[in-house]
């Protein structure tokens, strides 16, 4: 008996150590199944990634798969604006799925671990200040399968696809979500960082970069430093602040150059252009109008009387006026290398020793920004 009891309990162990072995085997070859379907149908725009890879799958519970060191290579692919591709590397520790409720079918996605690398670019490259790596990131979010058939489900994790796609591109979603990460990145040619995390506001679940860590940066940056509402704008979209940073230098870099060749030149007027010009290309109408809106809304009286500018309200009405034009040139089409010269010679700009006669007080009122206050005071920047 004793020994039929060994036999029995030997059977059973290695029944039992066929079916783990087994079942992990079937994990490795769906994922890889899911794999491919995901890199096939899943299309990020300015993103090209080639087909993740893991390390390990396996059962973390009973309800739930643990994938181990998963690595994703990428190319972020950019506009015209800052003519650049940059090569990443996603990496996450752990990625693990799991059913929390079977009777609701409630799918739970956590990722822990989850860090973004840019390779290295060969010597002579210019670096365009975008966002070079994440670390220490974290991410978490539900999936509700609840009352919905096979199409109502299938019809769930296409939305769901959409709103993963709108997060990555905008850092904007419906989909009730956490997320927390350290952003690194370049500016200026100095390494920053900055902390970054999701807010639920409404409906939305945003994306946001600490604005203390912000400050921090802004005060070593060389040149003029971004308002408390500029900073507002940059902490609202982590996505885009290092390049709204690059954009910024870059129109002030060639309006002052011009001006060094030309002391008569309206390097306000076309600052203003070039900046809202370049705005508009990279990131479109509404995005751009908000930026430089926003930036007028809370513009430095103390800064414009010490360059002698004693009408600040003409002062904006120009600025207001040569930012709009900006934006159509852009979306009209005009090349970035027709700007300056649409600066000299469009009658529309308004140049900077043009200000007080071109006011236009019933049009200023019209297009002068409103509601945009500083979250944290309004302090001199």
């Amino acid at each position: 008996m004793k020994k039929l009891a060994v036999i029995l309990l030997c059977f059973i162990l290695i029944l039992g150590g066929g079916i783990y072995f087994a079942s992990g085997l079937i994990l490795a070859r769906v994922s890889d199944k899911l794999l491919d379907y995901l890199t096939e149908s899943v299309k990020i725009p300015n993103l090209e990634y080639t087909r993740p890879s893991f390390g390990s799958v396996s059962w973390s519970s009973w309800n739930a798969v643990k994938w181990t060191d998963v690595l994703l290579d990428a190319r972020l692919v950019r506009s015209e604006v800052v003519k650049d591709t940059e090569d990443i590397s996603l990496t996450v520790s752990e990625v693990t799925v799991s059913v929390e409720n079977f009777s609701r079918r409630t799918i739970l996605l956590r990722a822990g671990g989850l860090s973004v690398k840019a390779k290295e670019k060969e010597p002579g490259v210019d670096h365009p200040g975008a966002a070079y790596g994440l670390e220490g990131g974290s991410f978490e979010t539900i999936i509700d399968f609840n009352g919905l058939g096979m199409t109502g489900m299938l019809a769930q994790l296409g939305s769901f696809k959409e709103e993963i796609q709108r997060f990555t591109t905008l850092g904007v979603t419906k989909i009730p979500l956490s997320f927390s990460a350290n952003a690194k990145f370049e500016i200026q040619g100095k390494p920053c960082s900055a902390k970054i995390s999701v807010e639920n506001r409404g409906e939305e679940y945003r994306l946001l970069m600490d604005r203390g860590d912000l400050e921090k940066i802004s005060a070593l940056l060389i040149g003029k430093k971004p308002n408390p509402v500029d900073l507002d704008v940059i902490a609202r979209n982590p996505m885009k602040a290092p390049l709204l940073i690059k954009i910024r230098d870059k129109a002030e870099a060639a309006a002052l150059l011009s001006v060094q060749q030309n002391p008569k030149f309206p390097e306000d007027a076309y600052r203003h252009t070039l900046w809202s010009y370049l705005l508009t290309k990279m990131y479109g109408e509404q995005f751009a109008k908000e930026v430089t809106d926003a930036h007028e809304a809370y513009a430095d009286e103390e800064e414009i009387q010490k360059q002698g500018i004693v009408n600040w309200t003409s002062a904006s009405y120009q600025d207001l006026v040569n930012n709009a034009l900006g934006r159509q040139y852009a979306t009209l089409g005009y090349p970035e290398s027709d700007i300056l010269e649409r600066v000299l010679f469009d009658p529309a700009i308004i140049r900077d020793n043009e200000a007080v006669k071109r006011f236009n007080a019933a049009d200023y009122e019209r297009m002068k920004p409103v509601n945009f206050k500083p979250e944290q005071g309004r302090g001199k920047s």
